[in-house]
């Protein structure tokens, strides 16, 4: 549990995370603090803004946050702030195109239809239920960091990047290549090197998602190889030469 929640999670949301605060951060940098609230005063020309510029800019919504509240300190509206963050996620291009696809442009219609709707409403609702919100002095601007929060973001990047690994030493021994089809992602990637990495002797060179296989060297038997990636989950067979 320990090892998903705090390993597997960080490692796939470490990317978007990053590219989030990166350009909150630029935002905050280029924008003077407050300095958004004359040109979004009106709400219905801030979800439209929101609107047109989620879709184009996408980011997952773990890096959406940053972005959101980056522009809520800066004088956006938290109700449109929720259309970025509702709209950016849901109206990317994978999706728009797998839904448009496999069910049809009506159906791809009537999902942007409710998608929109749903998180204007949503905005405007919450706009007009806390009319106090529409202050930047709901996100105040620190000018220094406790110990704790620094303690804290520094906790937070070791166990982002506790996976990343220096240069190996030169392999030693026979090279194998397996092909293990079950691989489909970057997940199966950490997986299949950490089970193949438990067999004493082996040396992982690389796991390729492309091409679905594993390279690795050193004494390690083919057996145990084998052995190994069964009981991850990830059966595979060696390939010849």
């Amino acid at each position: 549990m320990f090892e998903h929640g705090f390993g597997d999670i960080l490692f796939s949301l470490r990317k978007w995370l990053l590219i989030g605060i990166g350009i909150g951060g630029f935002l905050s940098w280029l924008v003077p603090f407050g300095g958004l609230g004359s040109w979004v005063a009106n709400p219905i020309l801030a979800y439209a803004a929101m609107l047109l510029a989620s879709g184009p800019l996408y980011v997952c919504a773990t890096g959406s946050i940053p972005i959101a509240a980056s522009l809520v300190a800066n004088g956006m509206s938290p109700g449109a702030a929720l259309v970025f963050l509702t709209v950016g996620p849901a109206t990317n291009t994978t999706t728009l195109g797998f839904i448009g696809s496999k069910l049809g442009k009506k159906s791809l219609v009537i999902y942007l239809a409710v998608v929109i709707l749903s998180s204007v409403g949503v905005g405007a609702i919450i706009d007009a239920v806390g009319a106090s919100w529409h202050t930047s002095a709901t996100i105040p601007c620190h000018t220094s960091l406790a110990w704790w929060e620094h303690a804290a973001a520094g906790i937070l990047l070791v166990l982002m990047f506790r996976d990343l690994r220096f240069p190996k030493s030169k392999t030693t021994g026979a090279t194998v290549k397996i092909s293990i089809p079950s691989i489909s992602c970057g997940n199966c990637v950490r997986h299949v090197t950490h089970a193949l990495e438990t067999v004493p002797g082996a040396q992982v060179q690389s796991v390729d998602v492309a091409t679905k296989t594993a390279t690795v060297g050193g004494s390690a038997s083919k057996a145990d190889l084998l052995a190994a990636l069964d009981r991850d989950g990830y059966p595979g067979t060696m390939l010849e030469g």
